[in-house]
């Protein structure tokens, strides 16, 4: 974004707006349903797309949907607050279709997480951390084949267990640093293969922040090659077709 954006005003207006939703947290003791809390994270939902939309082939979306298995969804997020009222209402609508929820994400952000959706009545085991190192390695050793076989027994295994699929959750900034850029990269590009069709979904949160401010692990290439790869985009709580 730096080398396009010098004269670009929406950095300073997410920034702001950011705070503005960090203090309003804090103000409503983190009541993540409060109308206002809620109307200001769209809101910089709205920006942060104007950003992507800036960049990518993202210039039209079919209607949202509801039901995300077989999808490669992506989210842009901006600070941990506004990643963490997004997931909360994504993680609750895969559990009120019966999904298990599978995370992969820095542990701290994971705890903070556990912690909201705990107050909104979650059960534990419906929300599991799962360390997606494993599969990158996989895909980049074995192939994309490979990993589409493994991803379909995890789908096997939860109807298995009683759920009707699974909602999986994955920040790449915490993949990246768990293997390499370059293996993060050739996981990405056969994630659609690898859920296409099946009762599985995966959503990939990217830390726009670090890519405005500072692109220590989330840089251009990261962000290019999300607007080529995923077949869904989350914003606004809505998911919606990428076309």
């Amino acid at each position: 974004m730096k080398y396009m954006c010098t004269k670009c005003s929406l950095k300073d207006k997410i920034e702001k707006m950011k705070l503005n939703l960090d203090h309003l947290i804090y103000e409503k003791k983190a009541d993540f349903s409060n109308s206002q809390i809620m109307k200001l994270s769209r809101e910089i939902d709205k920006y942060v797309n104007e950003c992507i939309h800036c960049k990518s082939r993202i210039s039209k979306l079919n209607d949202a949907i509801t039901d995300v298995k077989g999808c490669h969804l992506s989210f842009y997020y901006y600070g941990e607050v506004h990643l963490t009222m997004n997931m909360c209402s994504y993680i609750i609508k895969g559990i009120q279709q019966g999904e298990i929820v599978y995370v992969s994400m820095d542990e701290k952000v994971f705890k903070n997480l556990k912690g909201m959706l705990n107050r909104s009545g979650i059960d534990d085991e419906r929300v599991q951390f799962y360390p997606v190192e494993k599969l990158i390695m996989l895909n980049s050793k074995e192939g994309r084949d490979v990993l589409r076989e493994q991803v379909s027994k995890f789908g096997i295994n939860a109807v298995q267990k009683g759920y009707t699929g699974i909602r999986w959750i994955g920040q790449p900034s915490y993949a990246i640093k768990k293997t390499s850029k370059n293996d993060f990269l050739k996981f990405e590009s056969s994630l659609s293969h690898a859920v296409g069709g099946s009762n599985v979904s995966i959503l990939c949160i990217y830390d726009l922040y670090d890519y405005i401010n500072d692109g220590l692990i989330i840089d251009n290439d990261i962000i290019e090659d999300s607007f080529s790869t995923h077949t869904h985009l989350l914003s606004e709580y809505e998911i919606r077709k990428i076309i």
